[in-house]
């Protein structure tokens, strides 16, 4: 039953506009969805089973104490971290997390984490600015 839930909220998340993972309360990544891949630059599929904490550049205790209350709250859970990219360039990124299914005898907790750049507006004008340069020339 676990799994089939597990299924079933990884294809929710693929809904999601915002970049979203689900994630176990250990810190393995069960599921990420096609926003945070592009945010982080990595391939489809290619953070499934990856711990959290080596793809967040911040301190693995802030990460392991987050999850630990996302894994206890049905509320959001704000939080920020710095996300290591695929080039090897760190993005903050502000985040809420929640508990989606609760810890049973045998398994952790799982969370949802959803996510958006800190400064979303200030990046796409820096994006913009950059893709009107590259016209010019």
């Amino acid at each position: 039953r676990r799994r089939r839930v597990a299924r079933i909220s990884a294809s929710y998340l693929r809904l999601l506009p915002e970049p979203a993972l689900l994630v176990r309360a250990t810190g393995e990544i069960l599921a990420a969805n096609g926003p945070m891949e592009t945010l982080t630059g990595r391939a489809p599929g290619a953070m499934e089973g990856v711990m959290l904490a080596t793809v967040i550049a911040s301190p693995a205790d802030k990460v392991g104490a987050y999850l630990r209350l996302c894994a206890r709250s049905v509320d959001p859970v704000p939080g920020a971290f710095d996300w290591r990219t695929a080039d090897g360039s760190v993005l903050t990124m502000r985040c809420d997390g929640g508990v989606l299914t609760a810890r049973t005898a045998g398994e952790p907790a799982v969370v949802l984490m959803r996510g958006r750049a800190r400064n979303d507006e200030a990046q796409r004008f820096t994006l913009l600015t950059r893709k009107i340069e590259e016209l010019s020339h």
